[in-house]
Parts: structure tokens; C-alpha cells; sequence
């Protein structure tokens, strides 16, 4: 099984609103407010797609599983207002 997460860094005193304009993007799946180097995780529905962890391994996570993404969802979060910076990770349950 395969989720898709977006790891946000937001402008300081913009993460409630952020968190809120995520939950209106088709496509996202959840949204968490979290501690550490990012200030939001939202989950993407990847549609339970099933991969290879070894063909993910041998190709160096270099798949076309972000082509298979809900490429509306990932452009509307990196358009998003008051993102700093935004990182997609793909994880892969062996």
C-alpha cells in the first residue's frame, strides 16, 4: 500500500487558515497540524495503489507514482497562500 503526504511550512499566524483551505482542495484526504520542522501534513487519496517496495528501492523512489496523483490537488497546495515551502513523500508499506 502507498499513502501520499504533503509536509507544509507556513507563514507564522497562518496555519489555522492554511489548515482550512487544504480541507477544500479535492483530493486531500486528511489534514494534521503537527510539531517539529513542518507545521502541516496533508494526506492525498492515492487511490490504494499497490507498489514494489523492492522495484521502489531498485529505482531509487524515481516512479511515476506522482504522476498518478491527483495532479489538481498537488498544484492547489503548491499555489496555497502562506506556504513557505511544501514537500511531497510518497510512503510505501513493505
Amino acid at each position: 500500500m502507498t499513502d501520499a503526504f504533503v509536509h507544509l511550512v507556513v507563514e507564522p499566524g497562518e496555519i489555522t487558515a492554511v489548515a482550512r483551505e487544504l480541507r477544500t482542495i479535492d483530493g486531500v484526504s486528511g489534514v494534521a497540524l503537527v510539531t517539529g520542522e513542518f507545521d502541516i501534513i496533508a494526506q492525498l487519496d492515492y487511490g490504494g495503489l499497490s507498489v514494489d517496495t523492492h522495484q521502489v528501492l531498485q529505482e531509487e523512489l524515481d516512479v511515476e507514482p506522482r504522476e498518478k496523483l491527483p495532479e489538481q490537488s498537488v498544484a492547489a497546495i503548491e499555489e496555497l497562500d502562506h506556504v513557505e515551502s511544501a514537500a511531497l513523500n510518497l510512503a510505501y508499506e513493505p
